[in-house]
């Protein structure tokens, strides 16, 4: 049994601590607390919030199964750690949720070594965005958004198409180049879900988009993306580079429009099965 504390601060209680939740409890059985340091008196505006954002989170997570308990604490996230943990020795994994480097205090505070120094307990640090401190971001991540880099317009509209028509809810975004593309994961404020990767464009091709997001995002695309190559080589070799440089699937396009689309659906419904259920 994995016992989780999750600390976040008032306005992180969202969706990417129950996308990772919901990870981890697939993978083994979870209970949670979650702990909010957050400072002012009790019916201060900033309290009204964290409380609200708390209940939002911990209604979120029950609904995925896991038993959860939640409660605001000391403003020193240290503090309230500490406090958690000697409440309830049993947690064995704790999950702090910051927002990204330059925006987060605690991350100033070298919160994430300080922690890993005084407690004997896993840590996992894990990134929120600003979209994370709305309510509505609290439950999951749908529509799937699926970014399409393709360079011919007749297949880009096909996939498109394909893409549109399906049961599931998809957003489908595009870019003619792999420089776009690469533009696109450096200023988007969350990732699309699903990335296809044609190879064969000109100035940068998809092997070199796969190289660049790894060099100049420091992206690890088969750990932090879903790329799938959509290619009309089915030469083995391709097949091998593109597994190489990250891509989790290497599909060879399907001239059938309905093959095509059946491919595509379960490349969607895949994404779909490892998200957050809806309210």
């Amino acid at each position: 049994m994995r016992h989780i504390l999750v600390v976040a601060n008032e306005t992180l209680v969202g969706a990417h601590i129950t996308r990772r939740l919901h990870e981890l409890h697939q993978s083994e059985p979870s209970d949670v607390v979650v702990v909010v340091p957050a400072k002012g008196a009790a019916f201060d505006e900033s309290i009204v919030q964290a409380n609200d954002n708390l209940e939002h989170g911990l209604e979120a997570i029950k609904q995925l199964g896991i038993e959860a308990t939640g409660r605001i604490g000391h403003a020193d996230p240290m503090a309230a750690i500490a406090y958690a943990l000697e409440k309830q020795p049993a947690i064995n994994l704790i999950l702090l949720s910051t927002l990204p480097v330059g925006r987060s205090k605690w991350i100033g505070m070298d919160l994430v070594h300080r922690v890993q120094r005084r407690f004997d307990v896993a840590i996992e640090h894990i990134e929120g965005t600003p979209t994370d401190t709305k309510p509505e971001a609290h439950v999951e991540s749908l529509p799937v958004k699926v970014l399409v880099v393709e360079d011919n317009p007749d297949d880009l509209e096909l996939a498109k198409v394909a893409l549109e028509g399906l049961d599931a809810e998809v957003q489908v975004l595009a870019s003619g180049t792999g420089a776009g593309a690469i533009h696109f994961l450096s200023e988007a404020a969350s990732r699309p879900d699903l990335i296809l990767l044609d190879l064969k464009m000109p100035v940068m091709d998809g092997f070199s988009m796969l190289e660049e997001i790894a060099t100049s995002l420091g992206i690890d695309a088969l750990n932090e993306l879903n790329v799938v190559v959509l290619s009309s080589s089915n030469a083995q070799s391709d097949r091998e580079r593109a597994h190489a440089l990250g891509a989790k699937a290497y599909v060879v396009k399907q001239p059938d429009f309905d093959e095509f689309q059946q491919t595509l659906g379960s490349l969607v419904n895949e994404i779909v099965a490892q998200q957050v259920p809806r309210h």
